[in-house]
């Protein structure tokens, strides 16, 4: 065994799995370097992970969003309570606005946003009155309709956040008894 083999056995963890090295042939004098056979074997580029991609949709969306609250604050809160119907075809009033994001990414932020303030926003259509637009003027009312069926996924929501809750609930008393 050469000399750097011996030093590397003698400092290593002895919990640790041994290494496999290969040596490479130098034509230079002293010991060879050590390669190990995982890195020799390597012959192309690890893929990309799907959560990368993710990650790197979120950070589109989040940029899109950031843009959206910063130039129209009074239809995209940061607060969630205080919500205000938006005038219909909002949507494609902000891709318009937006030319320098892609449709896509202005759907995600859109989607993104009616997700995490839905609640709020299914209050403030059930309540009803003036729809907003873009340019902070009223744009047509919210009509009975569209106030009853606020009404239904609003009572929809609270009812599967119960259940959510009482799932959690006894899963917790399940194990809590387990041990």
């Amino acid at each position: 065994m050469s000399k750097v083999l011996r030093q590397r056995a003698e400092t290593s963890c002895p919990t640790a799995p041994p290494v496999v090295v290969i040596k490479k042939k130098r034509a230079s004098s002293g010991d060879p370097p050590l390669i190990p056979a995982r890195a020799a074997r390597r012959t192309r580029p690890i893929p990309l992970l799907p959560f990368l991609e993710r990650t790197e949709r979120e950070t589109r969306t989040a940029a899109v969003l950031r843009e959206m609250q910063a130039r129209w604050p009074h239809l995209f809160k940061t607060e969630k309570p205080g919500q205000v119907p938006w005038k219909k075809g909002l949507s494609l009033d902000v891709q318009t606005a937006l030319p320098e994001f892609p449709a896509e990414w202005v759907k995600d932020a859109l989607r993104l946003y009616q997700f995490t303030v839905r609640p709020f926003y299914f209050l403030a259509l059930f309540r009803g009155g003036v729809r907003f637009g873009l340019d902070g003027k009223p744009s047509g009312y919210v009509s009975s309709e569209e106030k009853e069926d606020a009404r239904k996924r609003l009572l929809a929501f609270h009812a599967e956040q119960a259940k959510r809750h009482a799932t959690q609930a006894n899963t917790e008393v399940t194990i809590g008894n387990q041990i």
